[in-house]
């Protein structure tokens, strides 16, 4: 049986927005591709930068 990890949540979470989503693959095409992990950065700086247009605040 397999686990996901606490980090496959956390990029679960962070492209759950369709919005958040296709942003990240959009930013990861520019690019020409990248790792699991820069995906769920660029997904998680997405998801920061939607939260401090909408409340104002740096997270």
């Amino acid at each position: 049986m397999y686990r996901m990890t606490n980090q496959g949540h956390d990029y679960l979470d962070a492209v759950r927005s369709d919005n958040i989503w296709q942003k990240t693959k959009d930013g990861a095409a520019q690019v020409g591709g990248m790792t699991l992990g820069m995906m769920k950065e660029l997904a998680i700086a997405y998801l920061k930068k939607e939260a401090k247009d909408r409340l104002g605040v740096d997270l």
